[in-house]
């Protein structure tokens, strides 16, 4: 029986979604300055998210 990945796709959706929501507004130059440190973790982090969810499914 094929798994169901669609939890694995939700998860990938939102981590989108969450990434496109931080980075609205901000160009390169603005994202790469040292006073958006944790904008830049927090996409790192979504796009973990999206690898995780991306290896686990079928």
């Amino acid at each position: 029986m094929p798994k169901d990945n669609s939890a694995y796709l939700k998860h990938i959706r939102d981590s989108i979604y969450r990434i496109e929501i931080y980075i609205s507004g901000i160009d390169k130059s603005i994202f790469l300055d040292d006073l958006h440190e944790m904008v830049r973790a927090a996409v790192v982090r979504e796009l973990e998210i999206i690898g995780e969810a991306a290896n686990a499914t079928e």
